[in-house]
């Protein structure tokens, strides 16, 4: 990711799974695929797509993907995809077979992070969150971890730009402010209210807030929402992903 086209970036996230427990469990998920197995039937949690933006970007930025997912297939099953009918491509049978296998489908990515790291839950959970919602892990109000390590990537790069509007009433007060905004080094300035885990700084100089995946690790592996893709392929997308909801899913 460029920190500085199209747009200048001052800090990003990231949408990613994550599971129940402060220690990753690294033998339980190392492919997408994994969450189409019998074993995760109704323990995994999303976004509801028709309502969080984010997420439905998620399941777009998939699509683009079809490719790498059609061969993190291969890798975890040892066996060509065979499609469904009703799917072109391997990112749309991904979605038809996560989405058949009942998730939970919550309002938003708190409400997903709440769901797994709930300790009455009798299994495992895992979900699809923000990565900021680690830092509810540091303030000990959650039991979560991420899971980076899995194939074809670890998710999705969720940037947070700094513009100046065209025309604006005070573009040298909106300068100044972006400088500030941009000019901490050690997260307690004016990077503080975002200086926390799973919230990664532009600068490359300022280091990872405390509880936060190590940018190095996890930034190389994220896939990046392509915006022109996005515009002409997000209805598609939103077909396929309402067409296998409409009976498997429990809300």
């Amino acid at each position: 990711l460029s920190m500085r086209e199209p747009l200048l970036v001052h800090h990003w996230s990231a949408l990613i799974l994550i599971q129940a427990g402060k220690v990753p469990d690294k033998a339980a998920i190392d492919s997408w695929w994994d969450l189409t197995r019998e074993e995760w039937r109704g323990r995994v949690a999303i976004p509801d797509p028709a309502i969080d933006k984010r997420s439905a970007y998620f399941f777009v930025t998939f699509a683009q993907h079809a490719e790498d997912l059609a061969r993190a297939y291969r890798v975890e099953f040892g066996r060509e995809l065979v499609l469904g009918p009703e799917c072109p491509d391997a990112a749309c049978q991904w979605m038809v077979d996560l989405l058949r296998n009942e998730p939970r489908v919550l309002a938003s990515d708190a409400e997903v992070a709440a769901w797994v790291s709930d300790p009455a839950a009798s299994m495992g959970r895992v979900g699809i969150c923000g990565s900021e919602q680690l830092a509810k892990v540091q303030r000990g109000k959650l039991s979560l971890s991420a899971v980076s390590d899995i194939a074809p990537a670890a998710g999705l790069l969720w940037p947070t730009y700094l513009a100046m509007v065209v025309e604006g009433q005070n573009p040298y007060a909106a300068r100044v402010m972006i400088h500030w905004l941009m000019s901490d080094t050690v997260g307690d300035g004016a990077y503080a209210p975002w200086y926390e885990a799973g919230l990664y700084p532009a600068r490359v100089d300022m280091p990872d807030p405390p509880g936060s995946v190590p940018r190095g690790d996890l930034e190389p592996r994220l896939w990046l929402l392509d915006a022109r893709f996005a515009l002409d392929h997000e209805w598609i997308v939103r077909d396929w992903v309402k067409g296998a909801m409409e009976d498997k899913v429990v809300r």
